[in-house]
């Protein structure tokens, strides 16, 4: 497990973000496994932040690749 991540995430968590992986609430520990098993899929973080440039939100989604 890639601590470094799960603990940045924890620490957004704990601030009140939601994450979310795959269109769906999740918690850190699910995305920091579900990202390191050796799967054909990449993800990328969406940040999503308000009108105050809060982050509210962490969104992990699949790469789309052509």
């Amino acid at each position: 497990m890639d601590l470094d991540l799960y603990l940045k995430l924890s620490g957004y968590s704990q601030k009140g973000v939601k994450l979310y992986m795959n269109n769906q609430l999740a918690t850190a520990e699910q995305i920091v496994r579900k990202m390191s098993m050796k799967e054909d899929v990449d993800y990328m973080a969406d940040i999503i932040d308000d009108e105050n440039g809060r982050i509210r939100q962490i969104r992990y989604d699949p790469v789309i690749r052509n």
